[in-house]
């Protein structure tokens, strides 16, 4: 028969465990948000790995309105390390990885936190009044456990509009 101390050593030894596995557990499910000027599924987290849009991959209504001189995009990161980008698909049937073919935001590192971006502009040919579209952004990252990358994506359907957003403090940085 076990001894009380080697019983509660070994119950101490499975609470501890439980703990980290719990750790472990929300971790592998905290992914990104868009918080302004907001995206398509805000409680995408079960999705949010399937391109291109994280599982939301219909036009949500209304757009949002984007400014000709570039709109703000607040990003609320929360993995320790990834890569972000944001393209953009500049037609109405945005399904695939592969209408995301420009490139609006170039490549960045991103850790735990806020990422203020104050102006993300789009191309001449798509940055005229009335121009509907859908900003995609991307980040890959080492999964917790094995370390493999994985990606992750959310989508942003705008129109181009002089009365769109330009930055007025909607967003801060708080990231290294």
């Amino acid at each position: 028969s076990e001894s009380q101390s080697t019983k509660k050593v070994k119950a101490n030894m499975n609470f501890k465990q439980t703990i980290l596995l719990c750790l472990l557990a929300s971790t592998a499910e905290a992914h990104f948000r868009i918080p302004y000027p907001g995206e398509r599924d805000p409680n995408n987290t079960a999705t949010q790995t399937e391109g291109p849009c994280g599982g939301s991959n219909s036009i949500v209504l209304p757009r949002y309105k984007w400014n000709p001189k570039g709109s703000p995009i607040d990003i609320s990161y929360e993995h320790d390390y990834g890569i972000g980008a944001i393209y953009f698909c500049g037609s109405e049937n945005c399904t695939s990885g592969s209408d995301f073919d420009v490139l609006v935001y170039e490549p960045y590192d991103q850790t735990v936190g806020n990422f203020c971006i104050p102006s993300v502009q789009l191309p001449d040919k798509y940055n005229k009044i009335n121009t509907t579209g859908v900003l995609q952004v991307a980040y890959s990252g080492p999964k917790p456990v094995t370390g493999e990358l994985h990606y992750m994506f959310s989508c942003i359907d705008i129109i181009v509009s002089d009365d769109g957003p330009i930055y007025d403090g909607q967003c801060h940085n708080d990231t290294i």
